[in-house]
């Protein structure tokens, strides 16, 4: 009877644990989180591994977060590829900034695979305020826009070609 007693004490105790917060370094994890850790002096270390171990895990669930040794960079799993976390080797943010992100080593593409310039854009761009150009402009095509008209009209009037 004492044994009967002790197995339905722990099957409705794990049932009632299953249901709550777990705590490390407090008293009172966060009711939203399944895992709340809390530290002033230790962080959290993530499983470590050469990028060949990461790669050699079978169907990682989407989500799965790992350090790869070889390249120093933290790596997630999109549930289909590996894609690699954004660190500060690649982008900086001043710290006095926060709505400012740069990147001086790299191109920047966006709506392509491979940029050829350091900003390399396949569509069209729009500026809702004034467009700064530091040098030239080099455009295939038409440029669109009444002050660009207006300055090319004042122009010609000065120094007719």
């Amino acid at each position: 009877m004492k044994k009967l007693f002790i197995i339905l004490f722990a099957a409705f105790s794990c049932c009632f644990v299953n249901a709550q917060s777990v705590g490390i370094g407090t008293n009172a994890p966060n009711p939203k989180a399944l895992l709340d850790i809390s530290s002033t002096t230790k962080g959290v270390l993530l499983p470590r591994m050469t990028t060949s171990q990461r790669f050699a895990i079978i169907a990682p669930p989407n989500g799965l977060v790992v350090y790869d040794t070889d390249k120093a960079e933290f790596h997630h799993n999109d549930g289909v590829s590996w894609k690699a976390l954004l660190n500060s080797d690649y982008w900086s943010r001043p710290i006095t900034s926060r709505k400012m992100i740069s990147n001086k080593n790299d191109s920047v593409a966006i709506g392509l695979v491979t940029p050829t310039e350091w900003l390399d854009v396949d569509g069209n761009i729009r500026s809702r305020n004034n467009l700064i150009v530091g040098n030239s402009i080099a455009a295939q095509g038409n440029i669109k826009g009444g002050h660009w008209q207006q300055a090319e009209i004042c122009l010609w009037l000065v120094h007719p070609f």
